[in-house]
């Protein structure tokens, strides 16, 4: 079960299954309504992940290149996800990197689901790397007047906060309230 760190103390989060349910059908009905077909490069991108990640890596751009030009956002969501699962397999610092294009795509997105869900998508990346790391980030003196820009030196309630300014928004987000639950 996910938990929130919050100051010395641990905190189960509840888990809303019919919220994440909500956003999961808004994403893809969202998805159904665009001109272009992608099935068929996103089957190529599958078949090239494990044996040609760098040809992988251009599909994937191909992809959100078009996506771009259509405004797809679902599809430039897909795009980021899919090619931070393809260079962490090769790439030293692309969890970084990861995190800086959620950040600038959540950032530049004109629509407000897409901006919504690129948001909690980074507090979620925030969140399982803090997760995957706790045991150095805790050990960690709080810094309270600053937050280093380098995030292998943050500290719990660094963690805490930013995770929190990017799921609360998400989580009272007026459009995935009127998503019928079903």
């Amino acid at each position: 079960m996910p938990i929130f760190v919050q100051t010395n103390k641990v905190l189960p989060m509840k888990t809303n299954l019919n919220f994440y349910y909500r956003i999961i059908y808004l994403f893809i009905m969202w998805g159904l309504f665009s001109s272009f077909s992608y099935q068929s490069s996103w089957e190529e991108v599958e078949k090239a992940q494990d044996s040609k990640p760098k040809t992988a890596l251009d599909l994937v751009r191909k992809i959100e290149a078009e996506a771009k030009k259509e405004k797809n956002y679902p599809q430039q969501i897909r795009c980021l996800i899919t090619r931070a699962n393809i260079r962490k397999r090769f790439e030293d610092n692309s969890f970084i990197d990861c995190l800086k294009e959620v950040e600038n795509f959540s950032k530049s997105a004109k629509d407000p689901v897409a901006k919504q869900l690129s948001s909690f998508l980074l507090g979620t990346l925030y969140y399982n790397y803090y997760i995957n790391n706790s045991y150095k980030i805790d050990r960690r003196t709080e810094l309270i007047d600053s937050i280093p820009e380098d995030i292998k030196e943050w500290t719990t309630n660094i963690f805490v906060n930013k995770v929190r300014s990017l799921h609360l928004p998400s989580l009272t987000f007026d459009a995935f309230k009127s998503v019928p639950s079903s």
